[in-house]
């Protein structure tokens, strides 16, 4: 994956330089969680810098994105603050990775996507109630939906 300390650098620098902006009164940070719309750019920058070397980004720059976007849905559905859902859904990453390759990790949360990934790490991770795509997660994800009507 990116070095944390290095994606850290880069969305601090964002943070200071947007901040920065806001007090010249060139911008106006209308995010509840400025450091979250810092993460989201760097992410975003990264992913660009990346595509510009090859042709398709490296497993960690996949996993890494997946990683913030999956916290970023674990907040808004379950209601988790920002550090909780970054640990929940960076447990769930090594939990799959534990029998899987980085190449595949990154297979699997590209192919399924951010909310699933959220959920998988809310049910496996938070919860404590399973493996991923067991039984019980299917009877718990399909209840889930359900009740969202």
């Amino acid at each position: 994956m990116l070095e944390p300390p290095l994606r850290e650098a880069i969305s601090a620098k964002l943070l200071s330089e947007l901040q920065k902006l806001e007090q010249s009164g060139d911008l106006i940070i209308a995010h509840h969680a400025p450091s979250m719309l810092a993460d989201r750019l760097s992410d975003a920058i990264v992913q660009q810098w990346a595509s510009e070397f090859v042709e398709e980004p490296p497993p960690e720059v996949v996993i890494e994105t997946s990683l913030r976007s999956s916290a970023r849905q674990l907040t808004k559905h379950f209601g988790m603050d920002e550090a909780s859902a970054c640990a929940v859904a960076r447990g769930f990453v090594d939990r799959l990775a534990s029998t899987r390759t980085l190449r595949e990790v990154a297979e699997l949360v590209t192919h399924q996507g951010a909310q699933e990934i959220a959920d998988g790490a809310y049910f496996c991770v938070h919860l404590d109630k399973g493996e991923y795509y067991s039984p019980s997660y299917l009877d718990w994800r399909k209840a889930r939906y359900c009740g969202r009507k």
